[in-house]
């Protein structure tokens, strides 16, 4: 097969991707900025829905690591609700640890997630975290 056959099969292959494919669906979580503040560090997530139902209620369980590495503490992180294809922007303050004392932020386990009918979502598959701030956030 000549070369332009090739690469033209290639790239009609690579048009042909489904809505579902060419966007990941699920819930993305962004550490977004961590400021400090008098009390301690306060946290700010971008929370985006890509392509899953409308959610009425969603909690993140998340381990808090010291500058050393060392567990501090497990913070239940209450976003809320967030709409199909919405994104929102939430701040949490974290009391009696300053920014820098603060290596990473593990997120254990979805605790809640409701969809706006009876059924509960399932956020945990197809989460992705990323951070953008000097704290990293894994999932």
């Amino acid at each position: 097969m000549p070369r332009t056959h090739v690469l033209a099969a290639a790239l009609t292959g690579a048009c042909a991707l489904s809505p579902a494919e060419a966007q990941p669906a699920g819930l993305a979580l962004e550490l977004n900025r961590a400021d400090p503040v008098e009390t301690g560090c306060r946290l700010t997530f971008v929370l985006h829905n890509a392509g899953g139902p409308a959610l009425v209620d969603v909690s993140l369980l998340t381990a808090v690591f010291d500058a050393g590495g060392t567990f501090d503490r497990q913070v239940d992180f209450r976003l809320g609700g967030i709409g199909a294809g919405r994104s929102k922007v939430q701040q949490f303050d974290l009391v009696g640890i300053g920014c820098e004392d603060i290596s990473r932020l593990m997120v254990e386990r979805v605790s809640a997630c409701a969809g706006e009918t009876d059924r509960p979502a399932d956020c945990a598959n197809g989460l992705a975290v990323s951070s953008a701030a000097a704290i990293s956030l894994e999932y």
